[in-house]
Order: C-alpha cells, then sequence, then structure tokens
C-alpha cells in the first residue's frame, strides 16, 4: 500500500465519531438545564408558600411580604451576621500581633538594606538629591515585599486563632433568599421576565414547567388590592417612586456609611499616593470589590419598574438589616485589643532626606 495512502487511511480512522463519546457532549447542558430546573422549583415552592401564607391565615398582602422578610431575618441573616460580627471581632483583636509581624518585617528589610554611598568629595546639593532619589525607588522596592509578607502573616495568624476570612461568607449568600422571595413576587404579580431570569437563562423559550417562564398557574390577582397608602395595587410599579427611593437610600447609608472621608477619597482614585502605590486602607483586590460597592445603591432606581411587592419586600429586608447592625453594635462590641505595640516605620530608617542648607 503507498504510503499517501496509508497516512490517509490513518487519519480518517482518527477522525471517525467514536459512539461512546456523543453523550458526554451534551452532559454540560444537561447539567446546566437541570439546575437551572432545580431553581425554578425553589421559587415555585416559594411562591406557593407565601400565598399560602396569605390564604390560611387571612393576613392581608401588606402585612404577608414584610412577615416573610422577618422570618428569613430570625431564621438565616441575623445569625449569619452576628457569626461575622464575632470573627470581625477577633480579627480586630489579633490586629496588634499582626502590627508586630509588619515590623519584624520592616526590621529584617533595615537590616538587610545597604544605603547608597555617600561621597564626601561630593557634597554638592546635587549629588544629595541623587541619593534621595535611589532612596525613594528602593523605599518602593521594600514597601511592596514588606506588604507581600504582611499579608501572608496575617492569613497564618487568623487561620491558628480560626479568624479566617471566608468565615464571613454566609452574611454574603443572605443574598440567595433576596434573590428567590424576589422572584416568587414576580412569578406572583404576574409581571414580566427580569434581567435575573435573562442572565441565569431561566428566559430561554425550550424551558421546562418549573422554570420561570411560566407564570399563568403562580398569578395572584389579589395582589392587585392587597396595598395600603400610595402603593394599593401591588402588581404595578410605585407610581411615586418613593420605595425605589428608600431603597437606595437604606443602601447608600448601609454601604457608605461605613467608610471614612479618607477611604471615600481613595475608592474615588484620590487618594493619597506614594511611590506610585496607595498609602491607603485597602489592599488591590479588596480596593475593586469596595469601588464596586459604591455604585450597588443605585441599583433600586434602575430597576424602578418592578411591582411594588418586590420593593415592599426589599424596604423590610434593608430595614431589618439597620434593625441587626444595632443590636450586634450593642450585643457585640468591638473591644479593644489587650496588646500594646509601638509602630516603627521603615521610611524613618531608610529614606533619606536632603540636607538643609
Amino acid at each position: 500500500m503507498p504510503l499517501a495512502h496509508r497516512s490517509a487511511s490513518r487519519i480518517v480512522s482518527l477522525a471517525r465519531t467514536r459512539p461512546h463519546l456523543l453523550p458526554s457532549l451534551s452532559t454540560p447542558s444537561t447539567q446546566r438545564h437541570i439546575h437551572l430546573e432545580g431553581f425554578g422549583d425553589l421559587v415555585t415552592s416559594t411562591a406557593n408558600a407565601i400565598s399560602s401564607i396569605h390564604s390560611s391565615a387571612g393576613i392581608p398582602w401588606w402585612a404577608t411580604i414584610p412577615l416573610v422578610g422577618v422570618a428569613i431575618n430570625v431564621v438565616w441573616r441575623y445569625p449569619a451576621m452576628r457569626y461575622a460580627c464575632y470573627v470581625q471581632n477577633k480579627q480586630v483583636e489579633l490586629e496588634p500581633l499582626v502590627t508586630a509581624w509588619r515590623n519584624r518585617h520592616e526590621q529584617n528589610a533595615i537590616l538587610f538594606h545597604k544605603p547608597p554611598e555617600v561621597d564626601p568629595e561630593e557634597p554638592g546639593r546635587g549629588h544629595w538629591k541623587d541619593i534621595e532619589e535611589r532612596s525613594k525607588l528602593i523605599w518602593t522596592r521594600d514597601t511592596a515585599r514588606i506588604l507581600r509578607l504582611t499579608r501572608k502573616s496575617r492569613r497564618r495568624i487568623y487561620k491558628n486563632f480560626g479568624a479566617q476570612g471566608w468565615k464571613k461568607l454566609p452574611t454574603f449568600l443572605s443574598a440567595v433568599p433576596l434573590i428567590v422571595v424576589s422572584e416568587a413576587l414576580r412569578r406572583l404579580c404576574g409581571a414580566p421576565i427580569t434581567w435575573i431570569s435573562h442572565w441565569s437563562g431561566l428566559a430561554s423559550t425550550d424551558a421546562q414547567p418549573g422554570a420561570l417562564l411560566d407564570t399563568s398557574g403562580l398569578f395572584d390577582q389579589t395582589l392587585e388590592q392587597g396595598g395600603c397608602l400610595w402603593f394599593v395595587d401591588l402588581t404595578a410599579m410605585d407610581p411615586y417612586y418613593i420605595l425605589p427611593a428608600i431603597c437606595s437610600a437604606m443602601l447608600a447609608k448601609s454601604a457608605w456609611g461605613r467608610f471614612s472621608r479618607a477611604q471615600i477619597m481613595e475608592l474615588l482614585g484620590r487618594g493619597h499616593k506614594k511611590g506610585g502605590m496607595f498609602t491607603g486602607h485597602f489592599s488591590p483586590m479588596s480596593r475593586g470589590f469596595m469601588r464596586a460597592s459604591l455604585v450597588i445603591p443605585m441599583l433600586p432606581l434602575l430597576a424602578a419598574d418592578l411591582p411594588s411587592a418586590i420593593f415592599l419586600y426589599w424596604v423590610t429586608s434593608l430595614s431589618l438589616n439597620v434593625v441587626n447592625d444595632n443590636l450586634l453594635r450593642k450585643s457585640l462590641p468591638a473591644r479593644p485589643s489587650k496588646l500594646t505595640l509601638s509602630r516603627a516605620r521603615i521610611n524613618d530608617f531608610v529614606f533619606l532626606k536632603c540636607p538643609k542648607n
């Protein structure tokens, strides 16, 4: 058999599709469809539970929706926030120990630092300026190394004392009930598909009965007269934008109120820099997350066309969040650490100032 014919037959045999590999190609989409269907079933069950509370207890809708928020807060949000506050207080108590390790890293950098040599035969001011510029470069390099070693020491200390940062994750997971209940209320109000459904893929045309596209069986007409005050129709948007404005104000208080003026200026890019680096309060990774949190209060205003029932639930959740903060501030106050330490700065030893004539 010619060599070219054998090579061609080998390529054709390798290019043949193997039957046992075909099911694996459709496995990811099948798994994703199962996950979305499970999420849709969870939303459906939540909507049925909320509707049954209203019908069985005879509570009006304007009181049923806040009661759902109170139940979720008691069962999940407050315990998660309390544990996160406990971990945060422990991290604050360990901060002097972290500072001690940072000072040790600074002292090691000072011991192994070789300052620029000063030529006694050239005592001119221009020569000192050159030495000062070289000292700035050395200070920037050593500072970056000290920050890296300090972060590593902080992670080790938190791990040894059981105060790892990931233990505060349940607080962020409280957004899951918020999304589920919001989607359940959307289905009860018969509102159009939201951006959450489009983003998660639940609004596809081939969705199964458990998906969020089918809202005909969950629409509750009693919501049209279940409100109070200026939002009588809970299936319609707030005509005066009062509920979205309240949500934005509460989010701004919780998101912006925890930052000082110096921290906000740093997040806006106006913080003090030295050697091309921020000398502020955040690491590069946390600075990105904190900057994203500055625009969170604008989200309710962007979604002001949602039904009033959803905003009523959001106002309840945000109000309870403020109550939780006040309770935790009184029950678990931040205690000053028993460790005291005087701080030493590397630039006091390394940075060479230009002499004044």
